[in-house]
């Protein structure tokens, strides 16, 4: 039986990771000898361009139009973030970089999705506004196609329904917080407890709480 062949991995983590420790190090020596830091060498920048590159051809991602706006937002999020990889603590630089570009990637859908929901708005509202004897031609036939129309109409509602859904979690996770944080202070206040010492009464062998054998204060 023919063996298959190791899969041919277009980033090699274990050089990438060690010449990452290398550059963390020749910045740690250039700052303690107070000189210029060095820049991120041709090896790294070419790993993380790789990257951002092969995310874009991704089947989550290569439908949209913007490609090359998604390599260029991860690049840049990628050398933004590139201290933010602790070699002390993590060894895979791949999957740390990946996720920085993902994180990326999403940004600029939901940029590029708000620019087109606004572009449409403006369309939507300018027809509703208008004469409708300008929206058609001299045969009275309309001057943007009617399932163009569907299209941005449909976008819109979508578009903005997400946006109240969003909202909405945002309201709720900010409720739950402040929950979370009130029985913090209570617990730390005394409040909430029988004898408002801030201290759980003691239970009894039956589960329930003995108040007769509260500890002092």
């Amino acid at each position: 039986m023919r063996k298959k062949a190791n899969p041919v991995h277009y980033v090699d983590n274990k050089k990438f990771y060690s010449e990452i420790v290398k550059h963390h190090e020749a910045v740690a020596k250039a700052r303690a000898e107070n000189r210029e830091e060095p820049r991120i060498n041709d090896y790294i920048g070419s790993c993380i361009y790789k990257i951002a590159n092969n995310l874009a051809l991704n089947s989550n991602f290569i439908r949209y139009s913007f490609k090359e706006e998604f390599i260029e937002d991860a690049i840049e999020n990628c050398f933004m973030y590139f201290n933010g990889f602790d070699h002390t603590k993590w060894q895979n630089p791949f999957a740390y970089f990946t996720q920085i570009s993902y994180n990326a990637f999403i940004r600029r859908i939901k940029k590029e999705a708000r620019a087109r929901y606004t572009k449409y708005k403006f369309f939507q509202e300018m027809v509703v506004t208008s004469d409708a004897s300008l929206m058609v031609d001299g045969d009275d036939k309309p001057l943007v196609n009617p399932q163009m129309t569907d299209y941005m109409n449909t976008f819109i509602t979508n578009f903005e329904q997400k946006e109240r859904e969003n909202k909405l979690k945002q309201k709720e996770k900010s409720l739950q917080n402040k929950e979370k944080k009130k029985t913090i202070q209570d617990f730390y206040e005394g409040k909430g407890t029988e004898d408002g010492t801030g201290k759980a009464k003691p239970a009894t062998s039956s589960g329930e709480y003995d108040p007769g054998n509260v500890e002092p204060a």
